[in-house]
């Protein structure tokens, strides 16, 4: 079961990571090219969910045109 729920609203790079299959340096570009919303809490970093989703659905138009 993905770690990745809809009520979630922030979520660890370590389950974007799994979940999307990609590494923590395009994890990394990805947040760099402003494709994914990083939030800073204390020490910890989490990635929007909505940001997340938002970049899923891209690849999804991307390779459908």
């Amino acid at each position: 079961m993905s770690a990745i729920s809809p009520s979630n609203s922030l979520l660890r790079i370590d389950d974007v990571l799994r979940d999307a299959g990609i590494s923590r340096s395009t994890t990394n570009r990805l947040i760099n090219e402003g494709k994914l919303t990083r939030v800073k809490i204390g020490r910890a970093t989490r990635i929007t969910a909505e940001s997340y989703r938002a970049w899923i659905a891209s690849l999804s138009r991307t390779s459908a045109a």
